[in-house]
């Protein structure tokens, strides 16, 4: 048993209700009185956790960004969600309803963590959600992307599905987006009013280290609202300033097993079509493609019985452009040559659609 103290040393920092002095606000942390060992409280102050969060700060670190769709398998009407926030989510959900209902329907996401840098080459993580969800095709949808224990979401999108079983359909063709996320965006606003999807050839931003250039590129209205099927580039792969697995942070697709920090390769049917989606980053020392991918194109043209088969790849074959038909430049495009016009041929490849070159051509 002690009796009173009659010398207080007030050195004990002890965070509690009777010692607090004022509470965290934006401008600073919450400071709380020195004690004595006996419990009496002394005037000298110490700070204890973090300032409040202003809601400008809070919308950056917890709304949902960079809100991609996919035709996850367009056979089956299933769509691929993915979207990004700096910390991470509270019940990340995709909430959905048809047009002009009252209810919405409320699917979870699957979070992972990743990391990314910023403006200043500091590395930091974040946190990347997905989800596949069957709809109904020949509907239209309102959808928004929550982070529904922060009571955030964002602004209700339209998502008009269509049907993957018909004859006819549309789609649009874009590549190499990189350094204009406005022009872009004009670009889609212009082009994919009555299109099906988008196919992007790959190099959808400048210097993928960077997720501020992504939600830059990717938080557009018009590219939320149509199921984008990309591919990588170089920009996303071996480029100078590129990230790692960017393709597969930014978008969820149906892809079989395989390494995706240099892009990767998958393939889906829409109506009558088979599109072949190869990713020409992770090439061998001939700059041809490694044999796991090659073999995996030769069955599935092999085992292709759609009407229409259209291959997509970043790296062209044929180009007016340096990467097609200067000397020095285009060592790539003739190994590829060697090796896939054969087969293309033999096989009846109807279209390829190719990137890498900024310039138009068809042949």
């Amino acid at each position: 048993m002690h009796g009173e103290c009659t010398d207080h040393r007030y050195a004990f920092k002890e965070v509690a209700e009777k010692y607090l002095k004022s509470a965290a606000t934006t401008e600073s942390p919450a400071l709380y009185y020195l004690s004595c060992r006996c419990g009496a409280m002394g005037t000298a102050t110490f700070s204890h956790g973090s300032r409040l969060l202003t809601e400008e700060e809070k919308m950056n670190l917890l709304m949902p960004t960079s809100l991609t769709v996919t035709l996850y398998d367009a056979q089956n009407s299933v769509y691929g969600f993915t979207f990004n926030t700096k910390e991470q989510p509270q019940e990340p959900v995709i909430q959905i309803k048809v047009s002009g209902a009252d209810t919405w329907s409320e699917y979870p996401l699957t979070t992972t963590q990743a990391s990314s840098y910023d403006e200043n080459d500091t590395r930091f993580m974040y946190y990347i959600s997905k989800a596949e969800i069957e709809l109904d095709a020949n509907t239209t949808y309102i959808y928004r992307a929550c982070n529904k224990g922060m009571n955030m979401a964002t602004s209700e999108i339209t998502l008009k599905t269509k049907d993957p079983t018909a004859d006819t359909f549309t789609f649009v063709h874009v590549s190499d987006s990189q350094d204009g996320p406005n022009e872009f965006d004009r670009v889609l606003s212009a082009v994919t009013n009555d299109a099906d999807f988008v196919i992007h050839t790959g190099d959808v931003v400048q210097y993928s280290k960077y997720e501020h250039l992504w939600e830059d590129m990717l938080d557009s209205e018009h590219l939320a609202s149509i199921p984008v099927m990309a591919i990588s580039g170089n920009h996303e792969t071996t480029y100078t300033k590129c990230g790692s697995s960017e393709t597969f942070k930014h978008f969820n697709h149906n892809i079989p097993d395989q390494a995706v920090t240099k892009g990767y390769f998958y393939s889906f049917i829409y109506g009558n079509a088979k599109f072949i989606m190869l990713n020409t980053n992770d090439l061998d020392s001939n700059k041809k493609l490694k044999e796991d991918q090659y073999n995996w194109l030769i069955n599935e043209l092999r085992n292709n019985t759609c009407k229409w088969t259209i291959v997509s790849m970043h790296n062209p074959l044929y180009s007016v452009g340096k990467y097609g038909s200067t000397e020095g430049t285009n060592a790539t495009a003739l190994a590829l040559q060697e090796q896939l016009q054969g087969v293309f041929a033999l096989y009846g490849v109807d279209i390829v659609l190719q990137g890498h070159d900024h310039a138009v051509s068809r042949t």
